[in-house]
């Protein structure tokens, strides 16, 4: 994952350029940028990245260990033109692999419970690809190991996994409206915009990474009509990187108190998100949108310093003895969430400092 951590620097600059774009007059109307909103997702992008030298070592460890014993063949022994077209396959491979993980991240509920953070924000602007799970890459990479049997190198696999992911960052926006015959086959931002849309016609649409062909093959295509209403039905109680990756997994905890057999208890984490009886509830998460508290500067310079922090750990850790990492992981993942926990909930809850 070192080719995403490189391009970090530059997925900044285009999020600066999309704000600046969407303060232009025909753009305004849309109010893509709420400050505590980037500020949140900015939050958990942060956490998600501070666990990525653990998970890294852990799914990409166990995918070269698959490799190594249970593959059919080595893709890279073959003679150079095959293992070429080989390569053209395999990338297509990674992102059907891809469709496959993310339809079930949305189908069963402990699933679910990692990846809802990404669907969280309640704006579609580029700062939304930040938000990932902290832990999920200790789970979704059982999804990409057949590709290991097949005889795709590791090496190979990270860098075309890197590269699935470095395409969505660009998905989304709303500043790109449709792009013509790419739609027919490329997973475009109007694609996109629907599968973070919580409307019913959105709902579980449109899993795609790099291509939709996948959801039109398998069903679960939906074009972009009416403009999506963003987020999740189920918020979280706060705009906290911590509380947005586990407030699901307390929802389903409760859900379970409220059966009686324990096998009931256990099936739920393995039953759909609509198998869960709560619905749309009012939280400090969605009131900020219209409250829109102001980020103080002490704030904007913690942050500033967790990101250049969190990107030095990154670029570095790998000559770092394990448990100073994960001490220094623990201290910036304290400083991520402490601004949240002192000072901006106070302002939800005030409803003091609007902008």
């Amino acid at each position: 994952m070192m080719i995403v951590t490189i391009a970090i620097p530059l997925l900044f600059a285009f999020i600066f350029v999309e704000y600046l774009y969407s303060r232009q007059k025909k753009y305004r109307s849309l109010k893509a940028y709420v400050p505590i909103d980037t500020l949140s997702n900015l939050a958990a992008g942060i956490t998600s990245r501070l666990t990525k030298p653990f998970m890294g070592f852990f799914s990409l460890g166990i995918y070269a260990l698959c490799f190594q014993h249970l593959r059919l063949f080595d893709a890279s022994e073959l003679p150079q033109p095959v293992y070429v077209s080989l390569l053209v396959v395999y990338f297509f491979g990674v992102d059907a692999c891809y469709y496959f993980f993310h339809r079930a991240s949305h189908r069963v509920n402990v699933l679910w419970g990692l990846h809802i953070i990404h669907h969280q924000s309640e704006k579609f602007n580029l700062s939304v690809a930040f938000r990932q799970t902290a832990i999920g890459g200790f789970f979704t990479f059982f999804f990409y190991l057949p590709l290991a049997v097949l005889g795709l190198p590791p090496l190979m696999f990270a860098i075309f996994n890197a590269l699935n992911l470095l395409y969505q960052f660009f998905i989304h926006t709303e500043l790109v409206g449709k792009l013509g015959f790419l739609e027919i086959f490329m997973n475009t931002p109007s694609h996109h915009r629907v599968h973070h849309g919580k409307d019913k016609k959105y709902i579980d649409k449109n899993y795609a990474g790099v291509f939709i062909i996948w959801d039109k093959w398998f069903g679960t295509f939906q074009p972009e009509e009416e403009r999506p209403n963003y987020g999740v039905t189920t918020p979280p109680p706060n705009f906290n990187p911590i509380a947005a990756n586990v407030h699901f997994f307390q929802t389903l905890w409760e859900e379970g108190k409220s059966y009686s057999r324990v096998i009931d208890k256990i099936a739920l984490w393995f039953l759909p998100p609509e198998a869960i009886k709560g619905g749309t509830k009012a939280t400090p998460f969605s009131s900020g949108y219209h409250i829109r508290p102001a980020i103080p500067q002490s704030v904007t310079i913690i942050f500033t310093v967790v990101v250049f922090a969190t990107l030095a750990m990154l670029f570095f850790y790998q000559q770092i003895n394990l448990v100073v990492v994960f001490m220094i992981a623990t201290a910036l993942l304290l400083l991520t969430e402490l601004p949240f926990t002192l000072v901006l909930n106070s302002k939800l809850r005030t409803g003091n400092g609007g902008t």
